[in-house]
């Protein structure tokens, strides 16, 4: 498989687990001109902005320390465009998915938002 094809096969666990989890999927590879996010869902009056990430094995670092701070912004800048275009008035917060071989991980609150459109 391709880079292409190994990220859509993860997200595909992802979202087949969050799903198990109670979250209801809105949308996935959002795209607008500030970039990408992985998963859009919803759960107990949050919408939630997932990143996913995959590593054969933890031992070059968690999920969470490869979504740096450049990253970061570009998630929150593509979150406040989602939801103006979206009219979405609600809590919100940034998750990430690591997946490895042999488990998932769910980070909730992974990290605030960084960028404009939410004080």
């Amino acid at each position: 498989m391709n880079k292409r094809q190994i990220g859509a096969f993860y997200e595909d666990a992802a979202c087949k687990y969050l799903e198990k989890q109670g979250v209801r999927i809105l949308e996935r590879n959002y795209r607008c001109k500030m970039g990408e996010i992985d998963i859009i869902g919803s759960q107990d009056g949050y919408v939630i902005f997932f990143e996913v990430k995959y590593r054969k094995s933890e031992e070059f670092g968690q999920a969470l320390s490869i979504v740096d701070l450049k990253k970061q912004k570009t998630i929150s800048r593509c979150a406040a465009i989602y939801c103006m275009k979206h009219s979405y008035i609600t809590q919100f917060r940034y998750d990430v998915i690591g997946i490895t071989d042999t488990r998932i991980e769910w980070i909730k609150n992974a990290f605030f938002h960084r960028g404009y459109g939410f004080y």
